[in-house]
């Protein structure tokens, strides 16, 4: 009895969908992983946010940034940046029970807070659909590019500084950088090292981790030469005409910049500074974001 073999070219054949169902195989259990991460991930960054604007509504105040690093601004600390760790946690007592951590870098995901402690940023990230072999040794063979995701409470515009009756308003689109050596906010917008949400930029913490950072060509978030947008006293911001320039100034910082498609700085630059809307909604931002004492009227 003559015996039937497979021919070389069956083999190759053989080979090849063997290899071309582990690639598929392969891909569809990365996908799975980076979502179920994904998932995770979004699900402590909303508990995180929960449990910080519960304690806020309790005691009126956030929980505390322990050794922080101080973003300033000349001498003036503008926010603080950190990570959301043990300490932090001691705060919220029993709104949250464990200290939250990225599941793949084992890392405390990112904490900042406005020097006047009433505005914050939870940082981490996704993992995106594309996937690039990694060169590190580790159990997850493949490195997916990642994009900064964020909770928090900051209005996304400008940050503020009031001394007695005086205040220094200066655009900042975030509250969070990728390099906590630059702690001059103007240097960080020169750097374009704002971590903003849904770019590629990650919080400072994640970028010296094994999980590599994608990085895109570099995106200007802020106009530098406009960074300050009012300094004067409270006062001078019931006037209309003050009212209106820090919309303008605020405009002047933001246009032409990458982040002039997004939704919250998109409608600011879409303001006519010549509607009374515009004027109604100016004083409704700077009763809620700088003082109750500046008329809405």
């Amino acid at each position: 009895m003559i015996k039937k073999a497979f021919t070389l070219v069956e083999l190759v054949v053989i080979v090849t969908i063997l290899i071309i169902l582990s690639t598929i195989w392969l891909i569809s259990y990365m996908w799975y992983s980076s979502d179920a991460r994904d998932s995770l991930r979004l699900t402590d960054l909303v508990n995180i946010k929960k449990a910080i604007d519960i304690n806020k509504i309790n005691t009126w105040k956030l929980p505390q940034i322990t050794n922080p690093v101080e973003i300033k601004v000349w001498t003036e600390i503008i926010f603080r940046q950190w990570t959301f760790w043990n300490a932090t946690i001691s705060d919220l007592k029993w709104l949250i029970n464990k200290n939250p951590k990225d599941p793949l870098t084992k890392l405390e995901y990112s904490y900042s807070v406005t020097s006047d402690g009433k505005e914050y940023e939870i940082w981490g990230f996704l993992e995106n659909d594309k996937f690039t072999l990694s060169t590190f040794p580790q159990a997850n063979a493949w490195e997916s590019i990642t994009t900064a995701f964020i909770r928090w409470n900051y209005n996304g515009q400008f940050v503020k500084v009031i001394s007695w009756n005086n205040v220094l308003a200066l655009a900042s689109p975030s509250i969070t950088t990728n390099n906590q050596t630059v702690l001059d906010l103007e240097e960080i917008s020169n750097q374009n090292l704002f971590v903003y949400d849904g770019f590629y930029n990650l919080p400072a913490n994640f970028v010296d981790s094994k999980y590599s950072v994608y990085w895109s060509v570099k995106n200007r978030f802020l106009n530098t030469s406009n960074i300050e947008i009012f300094n004067w006293n409270i006062s001078d911001l019931n006037q209309d005409i003050n009212q209106l320039k820090f919309i303008e100034n605020l405009q002047k910082a933001y246009k032409d910049t990458d982040l002039s498609n997004k939704s919250i700085i998109n409608n600011l630059l879409n303001k006519d500074l010549n509607s009374s809307e515009t004027l109604k909604d100016a004083k409704i931002m700077l009763n809620t974001l700088i003082s109750d004492k500046i008329s809405i009227k």
